[in-house]
């Protein structure tokens, strides 16, 4: 099986995916992020380009050992966060990306609130984009709703997770509805 794992900054995905490396043995991967081409308006193609890559190992893989495996965002993420840095990816070139991912695909988003955001903030580093403006905020939850709606669409398992909850929680939450064999857990 193939998690993504989505949600603004500070959600928890970091944490939820380090818990279900440590307690499931899921694989993680983290998109590779080009510092030197943040600027650039094309970044998007960047992206669509890497995720397209990581398709092409996942479905290289032997699949007969059946492992799962995790990933730290996806082209949803330059979806939802691209027009906040001046760079657009279209609807279609979502959807065409969807379209290419096996069944066993999930997407897990994990929620938090912008309040829980500001109080996750005080211990961070300063973020490169101000999520702190309510305005930014709700543009990118809006496109994050968006691509799950897009998502529920194309077919794909979309499951919601509470980010301020602890990862036993969350795991429970969403366990039974996974696509993956129920033997393994």
């Amino acid at each position: 099986m193939l998690l993504f794992v989505e949600g603004p900054d500070k959600a928890g995905k970091s944490t939820f995916i380090k818990n279900l490396v440590e307690d499931f043995d899921f694989v993680p991967f983290t998109m590779p992020y080009p510092k030197d081409l943040a600027t650039q308006v094309d970044l998007s193609h960047y992206f669509l380009g890497a995720n397209t890559f990581l398709l092409e190992i996942y479905k290289s893989l032997d699949r007969v050992s059946a492992f799962d495996m995790v990933v730290h965002r996806s082209l949803v993420s330059e979806y939802a966060y691209g027009p906040e840095f001046g760079r657009q990816l279209g609807i279609v070139e979502l959807c065409w990306w969807l379209k290419q991912w096996p069944k066993d695909t999930a997407f897990v988003w994990i929620d938090i609130s912008h309040d829980v955001y500001l109080k996750r903030l005080r211990n961070a580093p300063a973020d490169q984009l101000s999520l702190r403006d309510e305005e930014v905020w709700g543009r990118i939850i809006w496109r994050y709703q968006c691509a799950r709606g897009i998502i529920q669409q194309e077919g794909k398992c979309s499951l919601f997770v509470d980010g301020t909850a602890n990862f036993e929680t969350q795991f429970e939450s969403i366990r039974m509805m996974l696509p993956w064999d129920s033997d393994k857990r």
